[in-house]
């Protein structure tokens, strides 16, 4: 999604793997969020990659609502939708949700992790799963070309 790139701190590149959705306005993008699959011991599960809003729309509740969306459309298909966010509006948007559990309380990444995620070394982070409800499941099918 080369119109969102400049507006993400983390790389440019998106993983290969990635299943994106684009929110549109006025026939205008707006915000986008990719999704990954994510292994785990349990079910399976699908991990939010990134969420962008593009500036004139941030700060509405665009990014918000597209990321619930895609963990409901997740959710459908009989996944767990997890999430992990450095962004201040998002984690208190999240704390504030129904829709959304605190899996990690926001703090900073220590230890082995902290070559891997070095950018969550200077920013606190938080997990979520999302626990709304999900799309009904023929149009989570549809939504995909499944």
């Amino acid at each position: 999604m080369t119109l969102f790139r400049r507006h993400h701190y983390l790389s440019h590149d998106l993983a290969p793997s990635a299943v994106c959705f684009l929110a549109v306005w006025n026939g205008r993008p707006v915000a986008f969020s990719a999704w990954l699959p994510f292994l785990g011991s349990k079910r399976p599960a699908r991990r939010e990659h990134r969420t962008v809003t593009l500036p004139d729309y941030q700060g509405i509740g665009i990014g918000a609502a597209l990321s619930s969306f895609c963990a409901s459309l997740w959710k459908a298909l009989g996944y767990r939708a997890l999430s992990t966010t450095t962004h201040p509006g998002m984690i208190r948007a999240r704390l504030r949700s129904a829709d959304w559990r605190l899996r990690r309380s926001p703090s900073l990444v220590a230890g082995k992790r902290r070559d891997i995620f070095r950018h969550a070394t200077t920013r606190l982070t938080a997990g979520f799963a999302y626990v709304g409800p999900a799309l009904p499941a023929s149009v989570a099918r549809i939504l995909l070309h499944i």
